[in-house]
């Protein structure tokens, strides 16, 4: 890290000491061409101007990524820095060369435009060919040729995952999908789902965020669809607890994902949309009377927000209130919560973070916080609890994710922009700033229902 950082500091450095040239000088250089009749050494210069401020730019992230392992990606935008680099020297050289020949009578600007557009083009072109060539040292040998066993149908399962594993994954990683099921579980667990459950009661699940359809497959399906859900199914027996299942994103991907998804389950009692499920008044007719007939016909209906509801903008409170107003729903989620221990700088770091990766900052509760609120929406006090599982999710994923793009840079790939939400897990997961929480409040019509069944 020290040594990145006194790379990319000599960079900045010697840019520091050339940029007052270019800021001051080019430009009004520029200028003075551009209202005479050199119009042409305008345009080169300006090009050259721009040019040095991306070489500037490259080279201050190919000194930080120097010596590490590099996915296409990035080998691309380091090949593209030195083509930059050759096309900036080119047109420095030209930009000093116009300096010295401004003097000279306008009749002779003309030629010499021309042959130094000849010689940047033969510059340019020989730089490309020493670029192929470098690249072409390369064995035809390696671990790429494993890029062709790949198979694509895989599953699209997306959450932070429930990384515990039981007796029968102890001796095996386990797999992200399989986490994913697993916290899916954990909330329909601590929601009191389980398999001897009474089926007398109709219910009717909203599902927010739900992804890419595995989860509504895993909701709503008795059995695997795919091959591919074969690989995180169960192994006990399976069980569907909802009759009616709306499920709202607000990816237009995933939903047309999720379409497909759906239509291979072929149920008509569940339905998927495209809408910002934060903000219920701006839902289509389409999905509001859809919502509502599962709820009517449903002697119980259940919000599930699981790893979504703090993206909500401008905060997941608005539609929680919406769902126990106008639903009398209860709640079961993943969410995140603040660490009551959380220090004034670390908050100041968070609420940057959080502002990055698209998540209010008037989303970070603590979880007494969170708790006080959901009673103040009338969930009550006995039927809401929120469960720390913290240590079984940051620390774990941020693993899997290093073990992950380990194996993928073997076949020339990487995580890409999933490195940074790596770091973002491992720094929660050591300093606990952010906790990962379960979250169940059960409305007071529910209890109601469950009092008056338990007396007959």
């Amino acid at each position: 890290m020290i040594l990145r950082i006194v790379k990319a500091a000599a960079v900045v450095g010697i840019w520091y000491r050339v940029s007052p040239w270019f800021v001051e000088r080019v430009p009004d250089l520029v200028l003075q061409h551009w209202k005479s009749d050199h119009k042409q050494w305008a345009i080169l210069e300006a090009l050259s101007l721009w040019l040095q401020t991306l070489i500037f730019i490259t080279a201050v992230i190919n000194a930080w990524k120097f010596g590490e392992r590099q996915s296409n990606g990035e080998r691309l935008f380091v090949q593209s820095g030195k083509l930059l680099k050759y096309s900036g020297v080119s047109l420095l050289f030209i930009l000093l060369l116009s300096m010295l020949v401004s003097p000279l009578p306008p009749k002779d600007h003309e030629r010499t435009v021309k042959l130094c557009i000849a010689a940047y083009a033969l510059f340019m072109a020989v730089a490309v060919l020493l670029l192929r060539s470098k690249k072409g040292e390369k064995t035809v040998y390696g671990l790429q040729h494993g890029r062709l066993h790949l198979n694509a149908h895989v599953p699209m399962w997306m959450n932070m995952g429930y990384w515990k594993s039981n007796e029968t994954e102890f001796l095996r990683s386990k797999s992200l999908a399989e986490a994913c099921r697993d916290l899916l579980t954990l909330v329909l667990a601590e929601a009191g789902f389980f398999k001897a459950m009474a089926a007398d009661r109709s219910r009717c699940l909203i599902d927010v965020g739900f992804g890419c359809g595995e989860q509504t497959i895993h909701l709503m399906s008795e059995k695997p669809i795919r091959p591919c859900d074969k690989l995180w199914w169960d192994d006990q027996g399976h069980q569907v607890y909802f009759d009616h299942y709306i499920g709202i994103t607000q990816d237009k991907a995933q939903h047309e994902y999720a379409q497909q998804r759906v239509k291979e389950l072929k149920k008509d009692n569940v339905k998927v949309f495209c809408a910002d499920a934060s903000a219920p008044w701006l839902w289509s007719e389409e999905l509001f009377q859809a919502s509502r007939k599962a709820q009517n016909i449903s002697r119980e209906t259940w919000c599930l927000a699981l790893d979504t509801a703090y993206h909500f903008s401008p905060s997941r409170w608005i539609f929680f209130h919406h769902m126990s107003r106008y639903y009398t729903a209860s709640l079961m989620a993943f969410d995140l919560c603040l660490s009551p221990t959380a220090t004034l700088s670390q908050r100041i770091v968070l609420r940057i973070l959080t502002k990055l990766m698209g998540a209010p900052w008037a989303n970070f509760d603590t979880p007494e916080v969170y708790r006080q609120k959901l009673i103040g929406l009338g969930y009550p006090p006995d039927g809401v609890k929120i469960i720390d599982i913290s240590s079984h999710v940051f620390t774990p994923l941020s693993d899997f994710m290093e073990d992950q793009d380990y194996r993928l840079k073997m076949l020339g790939y990487g995580l890409g922009s999933f490195q940074a939400a790596k770091w973002l897990f491992r720094w929660w997961g050591k300093t606990g700033l952010v906790r990962g929480v379960v979250v169940v409040a059960e409305h007071e019509a529910l209890q109601d229902r469950m009092r008056a069944s338990a007396r007959t």
